[in-house]
């Protein structure tokens, strides 16, 4: 064997075992110790005096500590910040039909400052998505707008919440996980997914290896479109329990590894279409179906493959346009779509 063949033998190996480690990496849970009470968020008392189904807009501010969004409530910040301050979780959204827009959230770190059951018990239900920016905890109908999150172990993290959740015109970066499902279905719309961190430091000094952008778990799927993922170790990765997904018309810019697919997998995860990738090395030369056609459409080609089953018909050799924060709208039933206007 040349020394060529070994070297890639000992990559895809290496990636491999990556992989593996990726995927199980989450089921470790290190017990958090409970240093001190929470502190909660001075938003929180306006919450509990909201009316269900009420409007709140919250005024501009750095705001320390743990929010719980426990009722069906609308709440809009503008140039408001939540500020976790070292706890387990900046945000807790533990109802339906929640609307939540234009926080910036930070600081929500694993094996953090601690938490009592009494006061977080949704975090002891879900452990390993300790240290998300906003936790979805058994809700459905929520919608995610206009957020920032960075500086925080998971930017937004799915729990057990399979109908008509929507992340739009968002932006999250600076996280070990980006974006993290698990039993759980989201729209994704308009957003940037990008700059995640790749280490992080369990309670006994060992450091944590993996991280990404979206990582579909067990009976998770995402619609995707119009969102971009970069710089990040893994743009996506999809466990072998995962469900079908639709990523279309979105921007893979610069990731270590674009889709990283469980071992396991040895079937179609994804409907793939009309996304540009950085690392596409085909020629638009033909347009339209025939090869005797000649001129670019600005479409390769050739397909981009990720696996023998997944793979993008066509992709595109530039980059998709994002669009403006006021051009979509919501369509629900078959799939809970977002599309543009």
């Amino acid at each position: 064997m040349s020394k060529l063949s070994i070297t890639r033998l000992c990559e895809t190996c290496s990636m491999l075992l990556s992989l593996l480690l990726l995927f199980i990496s989450p089921i470790f849970v290190y017990k958090t110790h409970s240093l001190r009470e929470t502190q909660f968020n001075p938003i929180q008392q306006i919450i509990n005096d909201a009316p269900e189904g009420s409007k709140v807009i919250i005024p501009p501010d750095v705001y320390i500590g743990v929010l719980k969004v426990n009722k069906t409530i609308t709440l809009i910040g503008t140039n408001v910040t939540i500020d976790a301050n070292g706890f387990n979780v900046g945000v807790i959204i533990s109802a339906p039909n929640v609307a939540f827009e234009g926080f910036t959230i930070q600081n929500a770190v694993r094996f953090g400052n601690g938490s009592i059951p009494e006061d977080l018990s949704e975090l002891w239900i879900s452990p390993e998505m300790e240290g998300a920016g906003i936790y979805v905890y058994f809700s459905d109908g929520i919608t995610i707008s206009n957020v920032k999150i960075s500086k925080c172990y998971v930017g937004i993290g799915f729990t057990y919440s399979e109908r008509l959740n929507h992340v739009i015109n968002s932006t999250i970066s600076h996280t070990q996980w980006n974006l993290m499902l698990y039993k759980s279905h989201v729209n994704i719309f308009n957003s940037m997914i990008r700059d995640n961190e790749c280490e992080y430091v369990c309670p006994d000094g060992r450091i944590g290896i993996g991280g990404g952008g979206i990582s579909i778990h067990h009976y998770s799927q995402i619609n995707m479109t119009y969102t971009t993922l970069q710089n990040n170790k893994w743009a996506i990765t999809i466990s072998s329990l995962a469900y079908y997904s639709h990523i279309d018309h979105n921007n893979f810019i610069n990731n270590t590894y674009q889709i990283g697919l469980h071992p396991d997998i040895y079937t179609a995860v994804g409907f793939w279409d009309h996304n540009y990738w950085s690392d596409y090395n085909g020629q638009d030369l033909y347009s339209g179906t025939y090869q005797n056609e000649t001129g670019s459409d600005g479409i390769g080609d050739t397909f981009y493959i990720i696996n023998l089953d997944n793979f993008d018909k066509y992709p595109l050799m530039k980059p998709n346009i994002l669009k403006s924060s006021s051009s979509f709208t919501i369509i629900e039933g078959g799939g809970a779509r977002v599309y543009r206007r």
